[in-house]
């Protein structure tokens, strides 16, 4: 049962999928309809999932179920990663892509290759307080509170300096 996402619970889980590509205003359009089509008939165990989505930058497809009336199951969940698959292949993109890491700049988002961040942070264009979309949130809450952070404070934190002082 497809819901506007606003009117989802805080507690809401997510699935984050991030897109090889920036999408179209079009292709925003046309997934967005497909995505509500399939999420107002989707269910875990004959049991409808009260269920959201919003596309983000045009780049994130963020999926929301609400679990305290029937959560997710496997079943379920390997039918909403199957409806991603088929939409990717309609829309030549890749929504399983790992490859890449979007950062905030300024006012843009800056795409960057995997292989491209040590290079980046050596060359200052990129900084533990550079700000990242965190891609491992959970919750609705966290994508409040968690989704844009310091690169320095996820899984990227290794490839910055630290300097500590020893008194």
């Amino acid at each position: 049962m497809f819901i506007p996402f606003d009117q989802m619970e805080d507690t809401s889980r997510l699935w984050v999928y991030q897109c090889n590509r920036f999408l179209t205003d079009e292709e925003v359009e046309w997934l967005s309809g497909s995505l509500t089509s399939f999420l107002d008939s989707w269910k875990a165990h004959n049991q409808p999932l009260t269920s959201s989505f919003i596309i983000e930058n045009k780049v994130f497809v963020i999926i929301a179920v609400d679990e305290s009336s029937s959560g997710a199951s496997g079943c379920s969940i390997d039918t909403s990663v199957h409806e991603l698959q088929v939409l990717q292949e309609k829309l030549k993109v890749d929504f399983f892509t790992r490859d890449t890491v979007i950062f905030k700049n300024g006012q843009s988002l800056e795409r960057v290759k995997l292989q491209e961040i040590k290079p980046k942070v050596a060359g200052g264009e990129l900084e533990a307080d550079s700000r990242v979309f965190n891609t491992l949130i959970s919750t609705k809450q966290d994508l409040k509170t968690n989704w844009v952070v310091p690169a320095g404070d996820t899984w990227l934190k290794r490839y910055f300096k630290t300097t500590h002082t020893f008194q």
